[in-house]
């Protein structure tokens, strides 16, 4: 069976993580600039000496104020001539961090090209001679890194400003556009400033995916190999850093993704061999990702997938283990989760705890339609026959017009009438209700079934259908002509029952059952016979449940 997690559409990924990648280099643009006089008593470069170093250091206050592009340029030459004219060996350390500052300073400007040459930029040599910028930072920041380790916090937070940030929101866009071989080109750029950031390798592995789901064989098999390791850099360089936060969490849950694409590849020859080696890979990416995202929204999928794949390997033990968290402490998952987590206890035969966390479930969302029909099936598996009776009532006060829950009556009342001896006479009142709710089912002429309920912060969605089950009318009752020959001719067909012209009346809830909207959904004439879809929407926050009115 195919797993049920959808995966995460690398534009919408992109789109969710600039404001993070946009605030985490305003912050380390910040520090930078404010860090240099206060870690002077760390960062044992003189600044002053000679005085060609102090007239740069000067200027690059300035520079850092500068209003236009233009005037950024033209101070950084005023820094680089001073730089040139002094001899390196005099304060080599020195020398080469305030040309790196020169060079994040002219890259600060996001239209400033960051491939110029010596000339523009001042350098001496050959004045027409191409420059790269990022590689030049790079090299000069290395030199004070390895002349000065203890400047080394110092540097790091000037190799995150502009001329990184521009090349990481070149990658995030080109993702968002779809242009990936632009976003690895641009990942990998970043990492020439910086390699201690986890947005780049987040993006190699992300562009790395989604190819890996557009190919097949041994390279989709390399580049789901590549994916996993770039993912899992982006993991360790995020660490517990709470800017990375969330890369760390997308990466964690990309990984499981990719594992699980392995397993359903790999068991489609060998089902055996999968479960030996790749489930345990899937098992460690997915644990990995609950225990630090244990009731992030995509927790659900996350912990649905996991025990889907011991049930499938044939752990059931494993597979239950799944939903210990949930069953102990149900409603710190809230009711989602609780009742998928019943669905599982279900499959395996765990009566009991799925009655538990169905009832979980329901005490956080009274009116969770999905709860309230697995806990009527629930209780009627365990003959549970009477407590049966109200939750079917709220069932059907929710969903009136799905035959189904109206059948529920009629399972309990012969469940309740079962044991009882003929001469018993609550025996014949079970039975008449019994014959009453099973017709009530047969009969009900307006079917609506829900296909996709998807609640959101903002804006909640239902989709379904309505099917008109009305039977032809009969034909009136007259005396059949004859032929000539005395046969006896056709009779007429039966008139087809005119559409029914059907609105349904939906109530949206809050998790107390107040009506936060109502909203018509307006069918349109349905054919005896005929199925229509319908979709609806209501953008307003808190909805977590519906109703609607029966329709005759």
């Amino acid at each position: 069976m195919p797993f049920p997690f959808a995966r995460t559409a690398a534009a919408i990924v992109a789109a969710a993580l600039m404001p993070a990648v946009a605030a985490a280099q305003a912050a380390a643009q910040a520090a930078a600039q404010a860090a240099a006089p206060a870690a002077a008593g760390q960062c044992d470069i003189d600044d002053s000496k000679p005085k060609q170093l102090g007239m740069a250091t000067f200027t690059l206050q300035r520079v850092a104020g500068a209003k236009s592009a233009a005037d950024r340029q033209k101070g950084v030459r005023e820094m680089t001539k001073a730089l040139g004219e002094m001899k390196t060996a005099e304060n080599p350390a020195g020398q080469a961090f305030l040309y790196g500052q020169a060079a994040m300073m002219w890259m600060q400007d996001p239209e400033a090209p960051d491939v110029v040459t010596r000339g523009d930029f001042g350098l001496p040599g050959e004045k027409g001679a191409s420059l790269d910028l990022v590689v030049f930072a790079d090299s000069v920041f290395d030199q004070v890194e390895a002349q000065k380790p203890n400047c080394k916090t110092l540097v790091t937070q000037w190799r995150g400003q502009q001329g990184w940030f521009r090349n990481i929101q070149t990658a995030f866009t080109a993702i968002g556009q779809q242009e990936y071989a632009k976003a690895e080109a641009a990942a990998r750029r970043s990492l020439i400033l910086n390699t201690r950031s986890a947005y780049a390798p987040y993006v190699i592995g992300a562009v790395s995916q989604q190819r890996m789901n557009e190919s097949q064989g041994a390279e989709k098999a390399a580049l789901a190999d590549s994916a996993v390791k770039y993912l899992g850099l982006a993991v360790g360089e995020a660490g517990n850093d709470t800017s990375f936060a969330d890369i760390r969490r997308r990466s964690l849950l990309d990984i499981g993704r990719i594992r699980i694409d392995q397993f359903e590849t790999g068991a489609v020859t060998d089902f055996k061999g999968a479960c030996g080696t790749i489930a345990p890979r899937v098992a460690q990416a997915f644990e990995a990702y609950l225990a630090e995202n244990a009731t992030q929204p995509d927790a659900l999928a996350a912990r649905n997938n996991l025990a889907s794949l011991h049930l499938q390997c044939g752990d059931t033990a494993k597979a239950e283990a799944v939903y210990d968290p949930v069953v102990k402490n149900p409603t710190a998952y809230g009711d989602i989760e609780a009742t998928q987590g019943g669905v599982t206890m279900t499959r395996i035969n765990r009566n009991a705890k799925a009655a538990a966390l169905f009832e979980a479930a329901l005490q956080v969302n009274p009116f969770q339609r999905d709860a309230l029909n697995n806990l009527a099936a629930t209780y009627y598996n365990t003959q549970r026959f009477a407590e049966m009776m109200p939750i079917v009532g709220r069932l059907v006060a929710v969903d009136p017009n799905n035959p189904d829950n109206w059948l529920w009556y009629a399972y309990a009342y012969q469940g309740l009438s079962k044991p009882l001896k003929n001469a018993d006479p609550k025996k014949k009142a079970y039975s008449d209700s019994l014959v009453y709710f099973n017709n009530m089912s047969e009969t009900m002429a307006v079917r609506v079934s829900f296909t996709n309920f998807t609640r959101g912060a903002e804006e909640t969605r239902l989709a379904g259908t309505v099917e008109y089950r009305a039977p032809q009318s009969a034909a009136p009752a007259r005396p059949a002509p004859r032929g000539k020959a005395g046969a006896k001719a056709a009779a007429p067909a039966a008139p087809a029952a005119p559409p029914k012209d059907v609105t349904i009346a939906l109530e949206w809830l809050d998790k107390s059952g107040n009506v936060l909207e109502t909203t018509p959904v307006a069918v349109g004439a349905v054919k005896p016979g005929e199925t229509k879809e319908f979709t609806t929407s209501v953008k307003k926050a808190g909805v977590t449940a519906y109703r609607y009115a029966k329709i005759n």
